[in-house]
């Protein structure tokens, strides 16, 4: 009866997920995308690579629980997303694109009103 309820949870959950969003948009057409932060500025081609590199991870992480002579080192796994997500991604991706993919909610706010008041500047600037 836990299972069912769990896997229950996990399924009604899995539309608000945006890393579920992302991977069903692999499968979308481009005028289908929802209006979202990243899906409107971010480049497509650098939206699915952030969401490879996070399935990718997923994957890893998911073999080595899954392999029980390696199960023990899953918490080292865990741990190693850490300098990934520090010092990997930011070599990928602008500052800009990760906040949009991967910020809170009022950081891509305030991102989001930042760009819009420099591109009012630089158009008040070039009239």
């Amino acid at each position: 009866v836990l299972y069912g309820t769990f896997l229950y949870m996990g399924l009604a959950s899995l539309g608000s997920n945006q890393f579920w969003s992302r991977i069903t948009m692999f499968f979308m057409q481009p005028s289908m995308y929802p209006a979202e932060p990243y899906t409107q500025y971010m480049e497509t081609k650098k939206m699915h690579g952030y969401t490879v590199i996070q399935l990718s991870l997923f994957a890893i992480l998911y073999a080595v629980k899954s392999t029980k002579t390696i199960a023990i080192a899953f918490p080292i796994v865990i741990a190693a997303c850490i300098p990934i997500r520090l010092f990997v991604l930011p070599k990928l991706f602008t500052e800009g694109e990760l906040i949009v993919i991967d910020g809170e909610d009022h950081e891509i706010k305030q991102w989001i009103e930042k760009k819009d008041m420099n591109e009012k500047n630089q158009e008040s600037d070039s009239c």
